[in-house]
């Protein structure tokens, strides 16, 4: 294989597909010292995932704005969507759109691997992490420490236009491994007469049995705020007329950046943050993830101060009945994964390594 450039050794297609943005990016590939590979993002196009008729039409939309010298180089390409990937195929999740990865192989003339979006996620965060450091933010714990990782299993957690959940293993070679879930569809646990409340609302209002989703998402912002607001005691400010004039959807964004200044938008996102941190604490303790809690996903990577300030996130987080779980809670390290690019770093791995052309078990080393 002749080299990408004198810089890189190969040039990967990596792509980003969830309910609100699709990224695709062009990723270049270098071998680093002790055999570890630098990853580096080239170009990135991002596209408005709702304005797109399906994957290809973005594909081709990106692809016209690569630059030609690059495109030439690519020699593999991954994608990974937020739902379930069997047989290199899926729907997604919050957009009616069917995948396919060996159509799109056969457009593209390279291999195309498709893989979970929170795989993508989960195998970009070491890479990230070993590369670039700076792009996550500890949450320290109530005694003011950071713990170190200290466990073969990582978690992840990450609250967007839907709800993921995926987690890594640390094999004794050190390779990892990352397994995709669909733990943000789980039933929502309510832990105080507040949040117990607010699923009544939500499921009185909807007629079904909401999951985690419809409270730890962009629309969940939209169902704590509205189910504040039923409260008639509360007075509508000119902040929350201006918000309820826009459509639900487009709202979440709104309540957050108003949470410094509007006592609905405030108490709007305090609940949120107590609810991302209940169920953060119950993904640790599912995967004994003391290797590390990571918070990934849009809404995180934007609101890191309402994650970091004050002791509301880990407070909550660390309460527990049992002794042992609050101790055990407490050997968790809790980063904000602050790079939303981070799941393309994942994707362009698993170009290089997980394709069906040249994927080995011993491949699965990040």
């Amino acid at each position: 294989m002749s080299h990408a450039s004198p810089s890189f050794d190969r040039i990967v297609l990596a792509g980003d597909i969830g309910g609100t943005n699709t990224t695709l990016a062009l990723v270049g590939i270098r071998n680093g010292r002790h055999g570890q590979k630098q990853y580096e993002l080239l170009q990135r196009v991002g596209l408005a995932s709702q304005e797109l008729s399906g994957l290809l039409h973005g594909v081709s939309l990106a692809r016209r704005r690569f630059d030609d010298a690059l495109w030439r180089h690519v020699d593999a390409g991954c994608l990974c969507a937020a739902g379930a990937i069997k047989n290199n195929r899926g729907k997604l999740t919050n957009l009616p759109w069917e995948v396919d990865g060996e159509q799109l192989a056969t457009d593209l003339g390279v291999p195309v691997t498709l893989i979970n979006d929170f795989s993508g996620i989960c195998y970009g965060i070491p890479i990230l992490f070993r590369q670039s450091p700076q792009q996550f933010s500890a949450i320290p714990h109530s005694d003011g420490t950071v713990p170190p990782a200290d466990g073969s299993v990582m978690a992840v957690v990450g609250a967007g236009t839907g709800l993921g959940v995926g987690f890594l293993t640390t094999l004794p070679d050190g390779s990892v491994i990352a397994h995709p879930s669909e733990g943000g569809h789980c039933d929502f646990a309510p832990f105080d007469p507040q949040s117990a409340a607010l699923r009544g609302f939500v499921a009185a209002r909807s007629e079904i049995t909401p999951d985690t989703e419809c409270f730890l998402s962009g629309p969940g912002i939209g169902n704590i705020f509205d189910y504040l607001l039923s409260d008639r005691r509360t007075p509508h400010s000119a902040v929350v007329r201006r918000i309820l004039n826009q459509p639900p959807a487009h709202r979440a964004p709104s309540i957050a950046e108003a949470a410094d200044d509007d006592p609905l938008c405030r108490r709007t996102m305090k609940l949120f943050v107590r609810i991302y941190a209940r169920f953060a604490s119950s993904v640790a303790l599912h995967f004994f993830a003391t290797g590390g809690l990571f918070l990934a996903g849009g809404i995180a990577a934007k609101n890191v101060r309402l994650l970091l300030e004050g002791d509301l996130f880990i407070q909550t987080f660390e309460q527990h009945y049992h002794d042992v779980m609050r101790r055990l809670l407490r050997r968790v390290p809790v980063h904000v994964v602050r790079d939303y690019s981070v799941s393309l770093y994942g994707a362009a791995y698993a170009a290089a390594c997980l394709n069906r052309h040249n994927y080995t078990p011993e491949e699965q080393i990040v």
